[in-house]
């Protein structure tokens, strides 16, 4: 995970240096977080939990998305559908600006299968510090923002 501010510094520090020809660099935050901690950072954030969404998040995450990844598009397809119906009676009730678009895809089902530690060394030591190192803070500052911006509801 990273912050888009970060996303955009590092390339434009990336295409300002020299010796990043022809070399590749990973930009992730330094947070190292499991996908089920990750899930519930996100929940925590818009005051949807407030504890341990389930008993064994990153066990089940995991076994959710072994079992997801098997099942045909036309089932991505049916709950991205349900969860688009849900967010706009969400923009309505609230006067949201509809710019989102909630979606449930293989792809993610694939991310929940285990924990990804991208390794940003190699950026830093060109010389890019990033601006948001720490997930939650990066996230629950993005929060306010869909927020101040009217994308989603207050909290």
């Amino acid at each position: 995970m990273v912050h888009v501010e970060d996303i955009a510094g590092a390339t434009v520090f990336v295409m300002e240096q020299e010796a990043a020809i022809g070399e590749a660099y990973n930009v992730s935050d330094d947070t190292t977080m499991p996908a089920g901690e990750l899930i519930e950072t996100v929940l925590d954030s818009i005051g949807v939990a407030s504890k341990r969404v389930l008993p064994f998040p990153d066990l089940l995450v995991s076994l959710a998305s072994r079992i997801g990844s098997h099942l045909p598009g036309v089932f991505f397809t049916m709950l991205s559908d349900y969860l688009q119906r849900g967010w706009d009676r969400v923009v309505i009730e609230h006067s949201l600006v509809p710019m989102l678009k909630p979606r449930f895809d293989p792809g993610f089902t694939a991310f929940g299968r285990g924990d990804y530690d991208f390794e940003n060394a190699k950026l830093k030591a060109l010389g890019y510090q990033l601006r948001h190192p720490d997930f939650k803070a990066g996230w629950n500052e993005s929060v306010r923002w869909f927020e101040e911006q009217r994308w989603i509801p207050r909290r």
